[in-house]
């Protein structure tokens, strides 16, 4: 059997609520990790600011979320820019050279 199509049911617990997910085997940890880094920070801003606004805690989770994913995404999108860079600066060195 395929890896990579082996899907199977886990449940992960976020901000105290279970949610049970078909998932590929091979995503497991990818997922288990995202509910941890919800989880870590919904514990940080309530250390913070209290327990009395899981909604707007949830919210601003949702928020931090998406600004490091599209950080990623943008850094993922440049990686051609920059390994262009760096053999042009190999060619600039090898030319200094000669």
């Amino acid at each position: 059997m395929n890896m990579e199509n082996d899907k199977f049911i886990i449940t992960l617990t976020v901000a105290g609520d279970k949610f049970p997910l078909t998932i590929k085997r091979s995503e497991e940890e990818l997922y288990r990790r995202a509910a941890t880094m919800i989880n870590d920070k919904l514990n940080q801003l309530r250390s913070r600011y209290g327990e009395g606004i899981a909604d707007k805690q949830m919210k601003m989770v949702a928020l931090t979320m998406a600004v490091n994913y599209t950080k990623t995404e943008n850094m993922q999108s440049a990686g051609p820019v920059f390994e262009r860079l760096e053999q042009l600066d190999r060619e600039v060195l090898e030319l200094l050279k000669d």
